[in-house]
Parts: structure tokens; C-alpha cells; sequence
């Protein structure tokens, strides 16, 4: 397995709600049944090198850069176990922190076989890291996923495993008077 390129893991990160993770807040006092909504706005993705295999950026990516940001909405509310959570639309964090610094972890963990007799383990983990500071009704911070496979067998390609790390920065504030209705 290889480490995505650039385009795909964008593409990637949008359909896993990429777009918000950060906003959520507890500095605010929140307690269990309380939310805040904000509106965020996401920086191009930063890869590590490992993400181009052996660390060089290829020659058509070279060059290329952007000063779009990708929009996106997520909600901090406080769960009844008393824990914050971030929701980013497409899946939920759970987190920890107080007042103004908050820190939200989820990873999965997805395990294939192949070949005739399941000869071949391929292990893909995927591990997501949001750090939320909130500054009043202004937030900001870091959304870093680390993707990794690692490969075991006699159908593996070489090399075997690969990581790649992509780091967006954000920032964003509250959106007032927001009322979040759902039906039964």
C-alpha cells in the first residue's frame, strides 16, 4: 500500500468532513446538553515527506501552491458523560481540555487479507488529531491525520509500509443565536 498523493488525500479529507474539525470550544462554561456552533476556514494541507515516498515532492507538484480555504461548520457541545465533543459532520471526536485549549482524538483501524489462501495482511490505520484553542467568540488551531499501512505476506508491494501525515491549520469564530432541532 502506498501513502496517498496529494490530490487524493484532499479529496480524502473532504469526504471524512475534513472541513471543520476544530471548532469547538469548553472555555465557555459548557455543560452537559450545551453546543456552540462555528464557522471554519481550513488552509491547504501540509504533507510530511514521507508522503512522496522517499521525501522528494514529485515534479509536477512541485510548484504548485494555493490561497483557497475550505469552508466548513462543526459544533462543540458537551456530552452527558461530561465530555467535550467535536462534530465535524461526517464523524465525531471525543476530547479533553478546559477553558480555552481543548485537544480531540479518534483513530480506526482496518484489517485485509488477500491472496489465495489470505496469505497477504494488509493493516491500514488512520489516526486524526484536532487542537482547539478558543480565544472569546474566535477559535483557531491544528487538524493533523496520520495515515499508515503496514503489510506483511508474500503479496506485498515494496515497500511494504508507508505513512503520510497531513497537518491543516484553521480558524474560525461562533455563529450566534444557532438552534439545533432533530427529530425523533
Amino acid at each position: 500500500m502506498t501513502c496517498l498523493s496529494h490530490p487524493q488525500l484532499v479529496a480524502a479529507l473532504c469526504l471524512l468532513g475534513l472541513l471543520g474539525p476544530l471548532g469547538l470550544a469548553g472555555c465557555t462554561g459548557l455543560e452537559p446538553g450545551d453546543y456552540i456552533v462555528y464557522r471554519v476556514a481550513f488552509e491547504q494541507a501540509q504533507l510530511s515527506d514521507d508522503c512522496y515516498g522517499g521525501g522528494a515532492i514529485p515534479v509536477n507538484e512541485q510548484d504548485d501552491s494555493s490561497s483557497l480555504y475550505a469552508p466548513g461548520t462543526v459544533i462543540l457541545y458537551m456530552g452527558a458523560d461530561e465530555v467535550p465533543y467535536l462534530d465535524l459532520g461526517a464523524f465525531t471526536l471525543a476530547g479533553d481540555g478546559s477553558d480555552d485549549a481543548y485537544t480531540f482524538d479518534g483513530a480506526t483501524v482496518d484489517v485485509e487479507f488477500s491472496g489465495a489462501m489470505d496469505e497477504t495482511r494488509i493493516e491500514l490505520r488512520s489516526a486524526t488529531t484536532i487542537k482547539l484553542n478558543i480565544d472569546g467568540a474566535a477559535v483557531e488551531g491544528t487538524w493533523t491525520q496520520k495515515d499508515s499501512s503496514t503489510c506483511t505476506g508474500s503479496l506485498c508491494p515494496d515497500p511494504a509500509d508507508s505513512t503520510c501525515t497531513a497537518t491543516r491549520r484553521f480558524t474560525g469564530s461562533e455563529v450566534e443565536d444557532v438552534d439545533l432541532k432533530h427529530e425523533v
